[in-house]
């Protein structure tokens, strides 16, 4: 088991994700097998120790989902690196579940077609760069699954792309997708000339005594131009500074109804669609600054308030907070070059 956080340490109260000082109070429990706790604090959290560590008892392992000895571990981590962490389970849960019924469904009928994953989840530390989002986009060649001929193992005939949620697409009023993630789809789309079928994979968490337990339930699918049919409309997601399409339910079939898409070869008319009529890049417009910078502020705990304030960097900026006696927050962007972390009340 890995040893934990000194008092003294120059990386307490920094997030363990991020590869710089990224500073931060906030602490995530995770229940975890011995060989979890090490691989995530070697792969992903930049090999720092933990806070804090309990007793072991067995439980559900929040990493592999598995029944283990667990032991409650701490980490310090930003409030934007949690969610993050959290997925990685959730994503390899779903994986395994597509990847199960390509081999016991689809595989049988079509023997000649081999799926390969692409894009395996990755347990890594953040790195902050100065490259946009939009050019490492636009650098993206493959999504998370490709199927081939067994002759020809390189020549992919369409992609998969994944997407993981708890809400099954019967229930929802409308499917969410963020823009970067389908403009990815149409730029692989149009760059290999070859159509991709979007999989949407409902997954649940059970609670296994104090631990959780991730368990897929059932997937259903689209393909990309169905998909570009039935877009609605674009806006930010609620309670984040993405900004996410809208699509009608109508674009998604069940997974029973995947086997005679495939049967049918109708991927051969999507990619032959392809060639005279392109998917479209969507324009994902950004926030602004002093926007993107409020609403995640509005998302931090009392304690990591001050944090954000001394670790957020803006070009030229400077971000005044002044809060209400009924504790709402406003943001306004001055032309200076530093923050100012002072805070005035009403």
């Amino acid at each position: 088991m890995v040893d934990s956080l000194h008092a003294s340490d120059e990386f307490r109260e920094k997030c363990a994700r991020h590869k710089n000082a990224q500073t931060t109070r906030n602490r995530a429990a995770f229940y975890l097998c011995a060989e979890c706790a090490v691989r995530l604090k070697r792969e992903a959290l930049n090999d720092r120790a933990p806070v804090y560590i309990d007793a072991p008892f067995r439980g559900c392992c929040e990493m592999c989902n598995e029944s283990k000895q667990v032991r409650l571990v701490q980490w310090y981590v930003c409030p934007r690196c949690r969610p993050v962490i959290d997925g990685y389970a959730k994503t390899e849960v779903a994986s395994r579940f597509l990847k199960k019924f390509w081999t016991e469904e689809i595989q049988p009928s079509v023997p000649n077609l081999i799926l390969t994953e692409t894009e395996p989840v990755r347990w890594e530390a953040f790195e902050p760069t100065k490259s946009s989002q939009r050019a490492k986009s636009e650098l993206v060649g493959v999504l998370d699954f490709a199927v081939s001929h067994k002759k020809k193992p390189q020549e992919v005939l369409f992609h998969i792309e994944m997407k993981a949620g708890p809400g099954a697409i019967d229930s929802m009023k409308e499917f969410q997708l963020d823009l970067n993630d389908s403009n990815d789809i149409a730029r692989v789309c149009n760059k290999t000339m070859r159509p991709t079928y979007l999989l949407h994979v409902q997954i649940v968490e059970q609670q296994d005594g104090p631990t959780r337990r991730i368990i897929a339930k059932d997937l259903w699918w689209t393909d990309c131009f169905t998909m570009n049919e039935k877009f609605k409309t674009s806006r930010q997601r609620y309670g984040e500074d993405k900004q996410a399409g809208y699509y009608h339910l109508s674009a998604f079939r069940k997974k029973e109804e995947f086997l005679a898409e495939i049967k049918r070869g109708n991927y051969k008319a999507l990619a032959d669609r392809l060639v005279k009529s392109p998917l479209p890049i969507r324009p994902n417009e950004a926030l602004p600054k002093s926007e993107k910078l409020l609403r995640m502020f509005k998302r931090l705990s009392a304690d990591d308030k001050r944090s954000f304030l001394i670790g957020v960097k803006a070009d030229a900026k400077e971000l005044r907070m002044k809060e209400t006696r009924t504790e709402k927050t406003k943001a306004k962007l001055v032309g200076t070059a530093k923050f100012s972390t002072r805070t005035r009340r009403k």
